[in-house]
């Protein structure tokens, strides 16, 4: 596992080649991340062991957010609040602990660079939402929601929106 230092060093990295401009230097960076940072073996050793869930600690405050009609019972765990929390939290559910946060950071970002195209469907939004237009929501205000950006206006080039996470996404500050 490598140290915060030079996890910072592959970030900046990574996203000076993203904003470069330069595709091949795109590509080939991608690629050598994607295999520095394969998480595969990692994730076949936790691969249906979930023993592990019973024993983190809950948070409560976030367990009080849970909606009661949610169909499956939920019990939110608690992870490190370092601007690094939705990491943590995937981490967590994928293999029981924090390490692996950096390494998922990295690969969300190449794989929002890389596939702009998918996550900026809103379709594909309200299906893996599973909601329908009757509940008030517009495709556009989910978009908007689950990219985060502050100052995107309806109508924007979606795909330069992801490709914008996927940088931000390389910021730990």
């Amino acid at each position: 596992m490598e140290n915060r230092q030079e996890t910072t060093r592959n970030l900046n990295y990574l996203k000076n080649a993203l904003t470069s401009g330069d595709v091949n230097r795109i590509s080939a960076i991608c690629r050598e991340m994607k295999i520095k940072y394969d998480v595969a073996d990692q994730l076949r050793k936790h691969h249906g062991n979930m023993d592990f869930a019973e024993r983190l600690p809950n948070d409560m405050y976030s367990q009080s957010l849970i909606p009661g009609d949610v169909p499956c019972r939920l019990t939110a765990k608690r992870a490190r609040a370092n601007r690094s929390c939705f990491f943590n939290s995937l981490s967590l559910i994928l293999a029981g602990n924090e390490n692996m946060s950096e390494q998922l950071r990295i690969l969300i970002a190449i794989e929002l660079f890389e596939n702009p195209e998918w996550y900026c469907d809103p379709k594909r939004i309200t299906d893996a939402m599973d909601i329908d237009e009757g509940r008030g929501l517009s495709e556009t205000s989910l978009f908007l929601m689950t990219t985060s950006c502050d100052g995107i206006k309806p109508g924007c080039d979606r795909k330069s929106v992801i490709k914008d996470v996927a940088i931000k996404t390389c910021d730990l500050s």
